[in-house]
């Protein structure tokens, strides 16, 4: 099972079932990679190597592993 609730206009809740392994990269607009979790374990807090990130537009891709294709979209940080 998975599910993604949107909860406010700038919360994401993610949530799956151990059945599948969830994989989420998170790219820069170049296309260079500056968070990768697989299983998901630690929610991305918009860092990267434990510096923020400056504000702007991060793109995502979310693969659940389930035969279905990733789902992708964009973050933005404002601070």
């Amino acid at each position: 099972m998975f599910s993604i609730l949107k909860l406010q206009k700038n919360i994401i809740l993610i949530y799956h079932s151990k059945r599948h392994i969830l994989t989420i990269t998170v790219f820069t607009r170049y296309g260079s990679v500056i968070y990768k979790s697989i299983g998901y374990v630690n929610a991305w807090d918009g860092t990267c190597n434990g510096s923020a990130l400056p504000v702007g537009t991060y793109y995502y891709i979310l693969d659940i592993k389930n035969g279905k294709k990733p789902l992708s979209g964009f973050v933005t940080i404002l601070r």
